[in-house]
């Protein structure tokens, strides 16, 4: 059964919550659902930065408007300097379409070494194909 709460701001518990945070701190996981007031005065900095850039934010590989904006999960994955992927939705859909057709063709016995590897190349890879793609597809 659905928590009637669960629609409501965790700090203020009277306004509909309209922020959704997920935070991993030491392998632990803390959701946080404010509303817009309480999201300005009480959310966490990280969370409020990002909502900043993410609403004037252009796709990364065409230009247009970022239908989304995310934590790039290869960098974390890769222990590399947080990044936060904006793309338009066309973009958004052949970039994962991309990397789930290369992730399923991974062999399934790598060590860890060799899956840190194999990610960096599709890493690599997914950004030399999205510009090769917006050169053929969207920019015609």
């Amino acid at each position: 059964m659905e928590n009637p709460q669960a629609n409501f701001c965790d700090a203020c518990h009277t306004r509909p919550s309209v922020y959704h945070t997920t935070s991993i701190i030491d392998f632990v996981a803390r959701e946080s659902h404010l509303c817009r007031d309480c999201f300005e005065t009480v959310g966490e900095t990280a969370a409020r930065e990002f909502v900043a850039s993410s609403r004037d934010a252009r796709c990364q590989y065409c230009g247009a408007v970022a239908h989304s904006s995310r934590s790039d999960v290869l960098a974390q994955v890769l222990d590399e300097a947080a990044h936060v992927r904006s793309m338009c939705f066309e973009c958004s859909q052949e970039y994962h379409q991309f990397n789930l057709r290369e992730i399923q063709n991974l062999p399934q016995d790598l060590s860890s070494e060799q899956q840190l590897e194999a990610l960096r190349r599709l890493r690599d890879a997914v950004q030399n194909h999205m510009k090769v793609w917006v050169r053929t597809n969207r920019l015609q």
